[in-house]
């Protein structure tokens, strides 16, 4: 993927909480689904190979987890089953959980126990996954949640 200068590919955010940016890890479909002038100096390489790539520099920079924020979808049957692009980051050693993004959909749940979340849409939902650490600062738990902020709008107040 060829990175602009003014792009950080991560960020680490206090001594250990890593944030793997959406900027290297958009869907391959954006580039045959944009007009061809706002990507024309873009690779959009498979986002498996990129992150694979990316984690052993994230962890060498000092990170103890890593949270994929994405722009991949995935989808969640009535049994929560998880599939689609960001469900086949779960599977890359080191991404300890992933924040999808372009399917539109309410997703939250585990893909091979680490936590996958999709927020649905247009700020309708709220996505979160809080992280248990032990006293060594290894990661011990993660759990996903959605909060279907539109099925109680009449309870949010204006700030």
């Amino acid at each position: 993927m060829i990175i602009p200068a003014n792009i950080i590919p991560f960020i680490l955010i206090g001594k250990s909480l890593t944030i793997y940016t959406n900027c290297s890890l958009a869907t391959p479909e954006t580039a045959y689904k944009t007009l061809k002038k706002y990507v024309k100096n873009y690779e959009f390489r498979d986002p498996i190979e990129v992150i694979t790539e990316w984690v052993p520099k994230v962890k060498d920079a000092g990170a103890d987890i890593i949270i994929a924020l994405t722009h991949l979808g995935s989808f969640q049957d009535k049994e929560g089953n998880i599939t689609g692009e960001a469900a086949d980051l779960c599977a890359v050693d080191g991404v300890d959980a992933v924040i999808s993004g372009h399917t539109h959909q309410s997703v939250s749940g585990l893909v091979n126990g680490k936590p996958l979340v999709q927020a649905y849409k247009y700020g309708r939902s709220f996505a979160k996954v809080t992280f248990i650490f032990d006293e060594n600062n290894k990661l011990v738990s993660a759990e996903p949640f959605l909060d279907h902020l539109y099925a109680r709008a009449d309870t949010l107040k204006d700030d």
